[in-house]
């Protein structure tokens, strides 16, 4: 008899089975634990959309004037320095991951990025991750990225659609 038990965020899924059993179904669990981590995503992006607020002194000029909302490339104009620390939670690695991605992705010609290249971006701004090996694959197995290429001995990787998706979300809800 084996358990497995898969937690993200608030999220939980745990299997009891045979190891025989629970290797059958790997597919599908795979399928499961992609399905935690979009819910993560969502109650991140609730947490993140949610205002404070607070009382200020307004003026009948200003009290009429919403702000203006940033586009997704404004937002790509922004350092990723600024972007670190709109971050007001604290987040899964994945999602880290999944942000820097797009952050890198959107700022190349071929829309491809490395392992090596988030690494740097994160170290550039002060963040430094341990098992960066394991949250590459959990991205990959996941379908988050896709192996597109190995170029000189180097895995290129690329965000799917829905992560993509996901991403911009994400991002146009923490800076607006």
């Amino acid at each position: 008899m084996a358990r497995l038990r898969l937690k993200v965020g608030n999220n939980e899924l745990e299997i009891e089975s045979s190891v025989k059993e629970i290797n059958k179904q790997l597919e599908q669990i795979e399928i499961l634990y992609s399905m935690l981590l979009q819910e993560d995503l969502k109650q991140f992006h609730n947490i993140v959309t949610k205002e404070e607020i607070s009382p200020t002194k307004e003026n009948e000029s200003t009290r009429d004037q919403k702000p203006e909302k940033l586009t997704i490339n404004d937002i790509l104009g922004i350092d990723f320095g600024e972007w670190i620390k709109k971050l007001k939670i604290k987040t899964d690695d994945v999602v880290l991951f999944l942000i820097a991605a797009f952050y890198i992705q959107k700022r190349t010609q071929d829309w491809v990025f490395t392992e090596q290249e988030v690494i740097e971006l994160f170290e550039r701004n002060g963040v430094e991750f341990k098992h960066v090996n394991k949250i590459m694959q959990k991205n990959t197995k996941t379908g988050w990225f896709s192996e597109v290429t190995k170029e000189g001995g180097k895995t290129m990787y690329r965000l799917s659609d829905f992560s993509e998706e996901n991403a911009i979300e994400l991002i146009i809800a923490m800076f607006n």
